[in-house]
């Protein structure tokens, strides 16, 4: 019949069972600060993204009138610039 294990084996299990434990209590530790830490990254991100999302949706709102107007000067000035030199044109004539 084998012998029970001495206590000083039983001693020696228990703190590598403890030393383990600690082990992977730190690991957890700095997986939780980690996830934590990205979770404030990722809604720094999100605030960022809907601010720069809202300055494009400002932008556009505003461009659009803005190319209109300029489409509408540059034309005029086109059809301006067309009567005089049709005027030049007939004058020389």
């Amino acid at each position: 019949m084998p012998e029970p294990c001495d206590r000083r084996d039983t001693q020696w299990i228990k703190e590598l069972i403890l030393a383990h434990d600690r082990r992977y209590e730190a690991i957890f530790m700095a997986q939780e600060k980690a996830t934590e830490k990205q979770e404030r990254n990722a809604e720094h991100w999100r605030a960022q993204a809907n601010e720069w999302r809202q300055a494009m949706t400002d932008r556009e709102r505003e461009f659009t009138p803005k190319m209109l107007f300029y489409i509408m000067w540059a034309g005029s000035f086109g059809v301006s610039l067309l009567a005089v030199l049709l005027s030049i044109y007939g004058a020389l004539k």
